[in-house]
């Protein structure tokens, strides 16, 4: 995998120049096809509002159950919504590019940058109802615990993953408390990566990069920063590589060798996370 620009980029970099974390936008990644209400289902959300691009105006689907403000085309734009948004998902061929908000937003930018540059088909927005939102905690069998925001559509389904086996971190699950409107930062359960270890191989002008992790509870995404040290002192820092959480190992190939290279988390509560700088080698 090489150096792309995305939407994950994009937010990575908001959040360190901004300090603050605060309304951190976390994309993810999921399979195409379905109804709007199956897109939403996926994330045990609810659908809102849809609209089809056609001639360069985004046509609202008759079935939305609101309104949202598009202003842009097939490539990029604005939205806007007097209702806060949990979830856009933008759509192109056979492509989905979906974006959490937590907290919910009520305005945004979308672009076809997690699409291949494909135009978009289709944007849909999703929310999660009063009885969605909330934190499941649940109990390994080796009596650890995890947290998991925003993916329960409420204490029966949370309930439910109890006698399930959770890969990461594959252990059967024994037990299973929803906290409703409440969230994993709020409840003090550890969501961090564990084992994380990153190496960095020269190869003539490239450098062959390798993450691994032990266990991933609260993460939604990995990256594999490049750090070019500059003459007044500092680092700057871009993406070599990103990758959805859940396949460690993580191997990529950055085609232009940098100075140093580290390894940052993105969790489901919209921490970041980075560690310690490696140097190619």
């Amino acid at each position: 995998m090489n150096k792309r620009q995305s939407p994950l980029k994009n937010a990575m970099l908001t959040g360190l120049l901004t300090v603050s974390l605060a309304g951190f936008t976390v994309p993810v990644f999921a399979k195409p096809g379905g109804s709007p209400a199956e897109e939403c289902g996926k994330y045990g959300a609810s659908y809102f509002y849809k609209c089809d691009f056609k001639g360069g105006t985004c046509v609202k689907d008759p079935d939305s159950k609101g309104d949202v403000t598009i202003v842009g085309d097939e490539t990029s734009g604005t939205w806007s919504s007097d209702t806060a948004i949990d979830i856009m998902i933008v759509k192109g061929g056979t492509l989905r590019d979906p974006t959490m908000y937590d907290p919910a937003e009520n305005n945004g930018p979308y672009n076809n940058g997690g699409i291949g540059g494909k135009d978009i088909s289709h944007l849909t927005f999703c929310v999660y109802e009063p009885q969605q939102r909330g934190a499941c905690v649940v109990t390994f069998e080796d009596e650890t615990q995890s947290c998991y925001q925003w993916h329960h559509q409420g204490d029966e389904a949370c309930k439910a993953t109890v006698g399930t086996t959770f890969t990461p971190p594959g252990m059967e699950v024994i037990g299973a408390e929803w906290h409703l409107n409440d969230n994993c930062k709020n409840l003090g359960v550890k969501l961090l990566a564990t084992g994380v270890s990153l190496t960095a191989k020269v190869a003539g002008n490239k450098v062959k990069l390798k993450l691994t992790t032990s266990a991933e509870p609260g993460t939604a995404a990995l990256l594999i920063l490049r750090g070019n040290k500059l003459s007044n002192g500092g680092t700057e820092i871009d993406v070599a590589c990103e990758f959805p959480s859940g396949g460690s190992p993580y191997t990529c190939t950055d085609d232009s060798a940098a100075d140093t290279y580290r390894a940052a988390e993105i969790e489901y509560n919209g921490r970041l996370i980075i560690y310690d700088e490696v140097t190619p080698k």
